[in-house]
C-alpha cells in the first residue's frame, strides 16, 4: 500500500480514506488500532462505479422518473452535446445514484443522451433549467457510445 501522508489521508481510485491517529485503512475496511476510526470520504469529481446483476441493460430510448421536489440533487455531470441534447459525463451520486440501484436495467450511466425532460426538448438550455427544477422529472435519455468531441462542460446539475 502506498505510505500515507502526514495528515493521514491516502488517495485511492478517487476515494480518500482518512483515519486518525494517521494510521490509513487497508482497503475500505474499518480500522483496526484501539479508538482509532476510518470514514470514506468520496470526492465529489469521482464518479461512482457500481457493481450490478448480470441483466441486460435497456437499449434505445429509455425513461426515467426522478422526484426532485425535496431538493435532492440529481448527481449527474453533463454537457451540451449534438441536436440540442445533453450527454451525461458521469453518474456522481444523488437521485440518479438511487434511482441505478433500484432500477439496473434502466440505469442511467456515463455516454447516455438527455433527448427530453418534461416534454421540453430541442433545446439543451431549457433542459438543464428543467433538470434544476425542485419537482418530478420525466427524462427521456438515449443510450450511447461514449464520444469524443469537442464540448461546452455544464458541471454538475444542482
Amino acid at each position: 500500500a502506498p505510505q500515507a501522508h502526514s495528515h493521514g489521508i491516502e488517495s485511492r481510485h478517487g476515494l480518500q480514506l482518512c483515519c486518525q491517529h494517521q494510521v490509513c485503512c487497508e482497503q475500505q475496511a474499518v480500522c483496526s488500532g484501539v479508538g482509532a476510526t476510518c470514514q470514506q470520504l468520496v470526492s465529489p469529481e469521482s464518479e461512482i462505479v457500481e457493481q450490478f446483476p448480470t441483466l441486460p441493460e435497456v437499449d434505445g430510448e429509455f425513461q426515467v422518473v426522478l422526484d426532485k421536489s425535496s431538493g435532492t440533487p440529481l448527481g449527474i455531470d453533463i454537457v451540451y452535446w449534438e441536436n440540442n441534447t445533453l450527454l451525461v459525463e458521469g453518474v456522481v451520486g444523488g437521485l440518479v445514484q438511487e434511482w441505478n440501484h433500484k432500477n439496473p436495467r434502466l440505469r442511467i450511466r456515463r455516454g447516455d443522451v438527455v433527448l427530453d425532460v418534461n416534454g421540453v426538448k430541442g433545446d439543451m438550455h431549457r433542459l438543464v433549467d428543467e433538470c434544476t427544477k425542485k419537482s418530478l422529472l420525466t427524462m427521456t435519455l438515449r443510450r450511447g457510445p461514449i464520444h469524443s468531441a469537442t464540448k461546452v462542460t455544464v458541471g454538475s446539475i444542482p
